[in-house]
């Protein structure tokens, strides 16, 4: 089966804006390979119902969900931390975190929001 070759059944990923339009697609496709997610977002209420919602499809133990803001190096290194003392190792690193990835109207996509 050529599905066995994407087995991420010993590996963990991170990934941050996980709330966000793309954060639940990421986390289902990785949860769809073996993989443990850990779901970071600023949002507690938007977290909150993406885990219930990816849950509904995939074991809730496989799913970690922790509020922090990528912008603030005390928040990342406070998940690193609790990562570790937990004992997990993160393989995979989905950095999915925007300003405000939106299309609106018109104006299209807001300059700061991209990276390219």
């Amino acid at each position: 089966m050529a599905f066995e070759k994407f087995d991420l059944s010993s590996k963990t990923a991170l990934i941050t804006g996980s709330a966000g339009l793309l954060g639940i697609e990421h986390a289902e496709a990785l949860l769809e390979t073996g993989a443990n997610v850990v779901l970071t977002d600023i949002s507690q209420g938007s977290l909150t119902s993406a885990r219930i919602q990816i849950a509904q499809f995939f074991d809730i133990k496989k799913i970690i969900t922790m509020v922090r803001d990528v912008t603030q190096a005390a928040q990342v290194r406070e998940v690193a931390d609790k990562l570790i003392k937990d004992g997990y190792c993160i393989d995979i690193l989905i950095n999915n975190a925007a300003i405000d990835p939106k299309v609106m109207g018109k104006q299209g996509v807001v300059e700061t929001s991209r990276l390219e």
